[in-house]
């Protein structure tokens, strides 16, 4: 059996299993009455062997949901304006900033 939820290790985004077609689609926490299916390519097998995701339990999911949010943080801030239509980059990271996203895989 598969594992309900799903990790993409590059940012901690989190997937769940769409029960209408066995696929995986982002997890949020509200209900959406009209909720789309997941893609048909999001299958557990392509995600955990082709992208390497991984298999988490639902306990862990405020641990990933942390780290996902200190990924979009951090990126937002390497992201910004230095006000000549460029970015600020890595010069506007903390060093513990930089490390971070150093231990994520490309």
């Amino acid at each position: 059996m598969n594992s309900i939820y799903l990790v993409r290790p590059e940012d901690n985004a989190i997937f769940e299993i769409d029960p209408s077609n066995g696929c995986y689609r982002p997890y949020i926490t509200k209900n959406i009455k009209n909720r789309s299916n997941a893609n048909i390519y999001f299958t557990f097998k392509n995600l955990t062997e082709d992208y390497g995701w991984i298999p988490i339990e639902e306990s862990e999911i405020p641990k990933y949901q942390e780290l996902n949010k200190e990924w979009n943080r951090i990126w937002t801030k390497y992201y910004e304006s230095d006000g000549h239509n460029g970015i600020k980059g890595r010069n506007n990271l903390t060093s513990e900033e930089i490390e971070f996203i150093n231990l994520k895989k490309y």
